[in-house]
């Protein structure tokens, strides 16, 4: 039985995904540090609503926000009017 993984990923490499950019702007805008995945997807679940605005800042989506979530269960996003050419791009 195989104990070791075949593969894993190199820490420079890994911070350098816009995954890491996101958790790390994010933890920077919060004022506080996220140290893992787990509690960046924590955050997005705790506080739906502005973990979904902070990435809309951080992927600058245009359009208007809104207040309400557009969208129930797997995601959430407040604001139902994104610019559609901006989601063309």
């Amino acid at each position: 039985m195989m104990t070791n993984p075949l593969w894993t990923h190199r820490k420079v490499r890994a911070a350098q995904t816009s995954l890491e950019l996101f958790s790390t702007w994010i933890s920077s805008r919060a004022g506080k540090p996220l140290q893992s995945y787990g509690e960046l997807h924590r955050c997005s679940v705790t506080d739906s609503p502005a973990f979904w605005s902070a990435l809309r800042d951080f992927t600058k989506v245009s359009g208007d926000k809104g207040s309400e979530p557009v969208l129930r269960g797997a995601a959430q996003i407040p604001g139902a009017a994104p610019a559609i050419a901006e989601l063309t791009r």
